[in-house]
């Protein structure tokens, strides 16, 4: 028979290198519930409830998103964002947000797959710059979290460019290696 309950304040998980500002939590045999937490790292402040099952290696985070960013908010800037995380770790460690379509697969490295880029586009100051307004999917992976591959399928875009001088140049698919 397993069950505790504990009160973190001020702690650190070095894996993710986050700072946890509070969190409540409760075990109950297989059944772990996080309440009331709040993270911080250098791309993501959030508050969370979250229930695991122990046994099925799973849980669910409801999320409170308050700033998720990359490059000083120049690539992406989301804030103030509720979503459901869904965690599986039966076999790999998987995280999916269905309401963006988003699943991350950590087996080898990371590899993320977007089918509802829309998100993205949205709360990219760079990809406005650049004009995407949307595209089927975006994936990506890398081994290391250095050198990466990624790919946008059927993208979507406004500019002032021409093909051939005449045609705009609107839509395309593209890989970065």
């Amino acid at each position: 028979s397993y069950s505790g309950i504990l009160a973190l304040e001020n702690a650190s998980i070095s894996l993710a290198d986050f700072n946890i500002t509070k969190a409540f939590v409760k075990l109950n045999q297989n059944d772990l519930n996080i309440e009331n937490a709040s993270v911080k790292n250098g791309f993501l402040e959030a508050d969370f409830n979250a229930k695991f099952d122990l046994q099925k290696q799973q849980g669910n985070f409801n999320t409170q998103i308050s700033r998720l960013y990359f490059d000083n908010g120049e690539l992406l800037d989301l804030k103030n964002q509720n979503v459901e995380v869904k965690l599986d770790y039966s076999q790999n460690v998987n995280i999916s947000i269905p309401q963006w379509n988003l699943i991350l697969n950590f087996k080898d490295g990371l590899e993320a797959n977007l089918n509802n880029p829309k998100i993205l586009f949205s709360f990219s100051p760079l990809l406005k710059k650049l004009g995407f307004i949307n595209a089927k999917n975006v994936y990506y992976k890398t081994l290391n979290f250095e050198d990466f591959n990624a790919s946008v399928n059927d993208a979507y875009f406004k500019n002032n460019l021409l093909i051939n001088g005449q045609t705009p140049y609107e839509n395309d698919s593209f890989d970065i290696v």
